[in-house]
C-alpha cells in the first residue's frame, strides 16, 4: 500500500553474470572408428580417451556345402564405460571350414570350425559352424553378452526343421533376451524357442517361448525374443532348440 503522494516505479532488476569453472569438464571429442580384422589370435584394444565405447561384433559365417552360401554370423552390440589407458581383449571369430556336396563322400569326415569356438561339422556334407567374436576386459568379463555354442541341424521326415546346441550352462536371468537374424521363405508366420534346465527337465511344448516372424520375407530382419519372461527360465539352461518358421517342408 502506497502512502499518500508517493508513486511507484518499477526499476529493471539488476544481475551480475558470473562464470564459475567446471573442473571435471572436457570437451566433446568426434567420434571415432577402429575395425578388427580376423587374424586367428587375440588382439588388443588400448582405449584412447575416457569414456563411453561402443563395441559391435560380427560372428563368422559357417562353411558352406555345394552352392549354398547364405550362413552368416549373429551380430550383439554393448557400450563400456572405459578409462583412458584401460586394454580389452578383442577375437574375431573364424569362418568354418566347407563341406563336401555328397553325404557319401568322405575325405576326413570331419570339418572344422572357425577360430573361437566355431562347432566341427558332422561327416564330410557338415560344414564347420563359424566362430563367435567377442570382446572381453582384463579379467575375461564379456563386454558384449553373448552365448557360443555349436548348434546341430535336424530334418524330420514330413515335419519342420530345427537346430538346437550342444549341452551348455548358462545361468539364467528375468532379463535375458535371445536375438535371432533370419531371412523366412516361407509362408509360416511363427517361431519358438525351446529350452531345458533346471526347472524344465525336458523338451515340452511347457518350456517355449514363440515369437511371430514375417512370411516370405525378401530380406533378413532380427527377432528379439524375451526368453527371460518365461516363467520357468530359471537356474542353470542346459541347452536351446530353435523352430524356425514353424510349418510342414521347412528347412
Amino acid at each position: 500500500v502506497l502512502k499518500p503522494g508517493y508513486v511507484f516505479v518499477p526499476t529493471p532488476p539488476t544481475y551480475e553474470k558470473l562464470e564459475v569453472p567446471n573442473p571435471d569438464y572436457r570437451p566433446a571429442v568426434p567420434a571415432t572408428m577402429k575395425d578388427f580384422v580376423y587374424t586367428g589370435a587375440s588382439q588388443t584394444f588400448e582405449a584412447p580417451l575416457t569414456g563411453a565405447y561402443l563395441f559391435e561384433v560380427w560372428g563368422a559365417q559357417g562353411g558352406t556345402a555345394g552352392s549354398g552360401s547364405t550362413n552368416h554370423g549373429g551380430y550383439a552390440s554393448g557400450v563400456a564405460q572405459l578409462v583412458a589407458g584401460q586394454k580389452v581383449e578383442v577375437k574375431v571369430g573364424g569362418k568354418g571350414s566347407n563341406g563336401t556336396t555328397s553325404i557319401n563322400q568322405c575325405d576326413g569326415c570331419s570339418k572344422a570350425g572357425g577360430y573361437n569356438g566355431g562347432g566341427n561339422g558332422i561327416g564330410s556334407a557338415g560344414a564347420g559352424g563359424g566362430g563367435a567374436s567377442d570382446i572381453t576386459d582384463g579379467n575375461g568379463t564379456s563386454l558384449v553378452d553373448r552365448v557360443v555354442m555349436p548348434f546341430h541341424t535336424t530334418h524330420p521326415t514330413n515335419d519342420d526343421s530345427y537346430f538346437f546346441s550342444d549341452t551348455m550352462s548358462h545361468a539364467a536371468d528375468a532379463g535375458d533376451v535371445i536375438q535371432v537374424r533370419v531371412k523366412n521363405n516361407s509362408t509360416n508366420t511363427s517361431g519358438a524357442i525351446y529350452f531345458t534346465g533346471t526347472q524344465a527337465p525336458n523338451w515340452s511344448e511347457s518350456y517355449v517361448v514363440s515369437f511371430p516372424m514375417t512370411a516370405s520375407d525378401s530380406e533378413y530382419r532380427v527377432y528379439t525374443i524375451p526368453i527371460g519372461t518365461h516363467p520357468n527360465w530359471r537356474g542353470t539352461i542346459n541347452r536351446l532348440r530353435f523352430d524356425l518358421a514353424n510349418g510342414p517342408h521347412i528347412s
